[in-house]
């Protein structure tokens, strides 16, 4: 028996067909089209509007205190320049740093002559298959004293593979065979001891190339860090051992580099200080604990 559509549903079939053609008709394609052109024209003007009011408000706020004697521009905040021969960083021993180059086209850095080398890309530790260098270890701020013989176990494995670090025949004192491993770069340390007692520290940064020329000159931080953390770990070494002398002058080089940056106008630059003044409260720490420095010595650590 055949069946006939009924009228409510041959008058919804029909209101969905009109509906249809009406909506992709052109005239209201049209009308589409134009509210479309019309939103994106206001929040164009909207944005512009917006851009301009905010940098109208940024000159005048500029203006306004400039006429006090504040700067804006990267270059007014630079430190002074020093002379090359009172400037920590223009040492013989950053020549190496100073060796390195930016080329914006590859993203990495280039070296100006292959014959220079960094001196101070000193190495408390090395990346070894099958070999992990020791996590942890002291913590000022936990509390707990270095344990040395982690590392020591991590130079002698090492030395299977490597031979960057020296171990002797058979074991030590672990606080030994450290200092035996670090003394690869004891010349590169004593070396820049001696352009630390130079007045002035000022990184050789072009200030007027902008901030993304400026942002790729900044590599000198990771050698200060690894310069401080080989002399921690140093200077822990010569207070297991008792060699507290070597262990202040080591502790007040790690003092001079975190002051090293101190002109500079960079937040990371100070950042990298307080992470500085990390690593070096540690043997500072640990030689209090232990009853180590004398009167003198703290009073010396005091004013450095």
């Amino acid at each position: 028996m055949e069946t006939t559509p009924s009228t409510e549903t041959q008058s919804k079939a029909g209101f969905i067909t009109r509906f249809i053609r009406w909506l992709f008709s052109w005239r209201t394609v049209r009308r589409g089209l134009i509210a479309l052109v019309g939103l994106i024209t206001f929040v164009a003007l909207l944005i512009t509007e917006e851009n301009w009011r905010g940098k109208h408000d940024w000159e005048r706020y500029k203006s306004e205190w400039e006429a006090k004697g504040e700067r804006f521009d990267l270059a007014g905040v630079a430190p002074p320049p020093v002379p090359d021969d009172q400037n920590f960083f223009m040492a013989p021993i950053w020549a190496g740093v100073l060796n390195k180059q930016w080329d914006p086209k590859t993203q990495d850095w280039k070296l100006r002559d292959t014959n220079i080398i960094d001196r101070l890309r000193m190495q408390r530790d090395a990346n070894l298959p099958g070999v992990e260098s020791p996590n942890g270890g002291g913590s000022w701020e936990k509390g707990r004293i270095t344990d040395l013989r982690p590392w020591q176990d991590y130079y002698r494995q090492a030395a299977l593979q490597t031979n960057l670090f020296p171990v002797p025949p058979q074991s030590r004192a672990p606080a030994e065979d450290v200092l035996l491993a670090l003394s690869k770069s004891d010349s590169a340390i004593e070396e820049l001891r001696q352009a630390s007692r130079r007045p002035y520290a000022r990184f050789p940064i072009n200030y007027d190339a902008g901030f993304d020329a400026v942002a790729a000159s900044l590599d000198h931080f990771a050698e200060l860090k690894r310069c401080a953390q080989m002399l921690q770990l140093r200077a822990i070494a010569e207070l297991q051992l008792g060699r507290t002398e070597d262990a202040l002058a080591d502790t007040k080089l790690m003092l001079g580099l975190t002051d090293a940056l101190r002109t500079e106008p960079f937040l990371i630059s100070h950042l990298v200080r307080v992470a500085l003044a990390s690593i070096t409260l540690q043997p500072i720490w640990e030689g209090l604990a232990q009853h180590k420095w004398s009167d003198s010595q703290l009073a010396e650590l005091g004013e450095a």
